[in-house]
């Protein structure tokens, strides 16, 4: 009985070695491409921490065990997009969230109200999705400056309301002193007079109107 000598076992192995590597490769690839129609469908649920952690998984996996293939070029920047693209969404769904608006069709007249159950069923993920990019502190630096803006935009508001009340409401006494003011410029014409800002018709007001002008505020 013969037997194959030693040098064909050696090569034997290295075979069945390089088979098996091969294997877990093709097995690698494939478990990539097929978490794409998965990062998808989670994107499309608005599951974003999801999406992220499967686009995380595959990243590394393309820049470790399936580095240098040719073939997967392409997808890794499709992962960086789409990685982009969720960001963007997460971070435009928390500030409307958080306003109870969509910053790009401007404030409601009367914002819906909302229990604070399903503001925390909305937030939750997106916050979590967004500290997992290390992004959260400028998602609450967008609110924050929308809120601003809109407290500074609802007060200028009132505030032009009430001083419009008050001068209706002592319009007499206002031709009157318009009538002086134009004697003594000796100016008959109102287009040679600017145009008053809000905050300059609040400072003339008297103190008591400015009172009653923020007492409505």
């Amino acid at each position: 009985m013969t037997f194959p000598p030693p040098a064909l076992f050696a090569s034997y192995s290295r075979r069945r070695a390089n088979t098996a590597a091969l294997v877990e490769k093709l097995r690698l690839v494939h478990a990539v491409w097929a978490t794409q129609p998965t990062i998808q469908q989670l994107i499309a649920a608005r599951d974003f921490p999801g999406a992220l952690e499967l686009i995380a998984s595959s990243q590394q996996l393309l820049t470790t065990e399936l580095t240098g293939i040719s073939s997967l070029r392409r997808l890794g920047g499709s992962l960086t997009e789409t990685k982009r693209l969720v960001t963007r969404m997460m971070l435009k769904s928390l500030l409307k969230s958080a306003l109870g608006y969509d910053p790009e069709l401007g404030a409601p007249p009367h914002p819906a109200e909302a229990l604070a159950s399903e503001i925390d069923h909305r937030l939750l993920p997106l916050a979590g999705g967004l500290m997992r990019l290390r992004l959260l502190h400028e998602a609450i630096q967008s609110v924050e400056e929308q809120m601003l803006k809109d407290v500074r935009t609802l007060v200028k508001k009132k505030l032009s309301e009430h001083v419009a009340y008050l001068e209706a409401a002592h319009s007499t006494e206002d031709v009157e002193q318009t009538a002086v003011e134009a004697v003594v410029s000796n100016d008959d014409s109102p287009a040679s007079k600017p145009a008053r800002t809000v905050m300059t018709r609040v400072r003339d007001l008297t103190p008591k109107g400015f009172e009653a002008v923020m007492s409505g505020v």
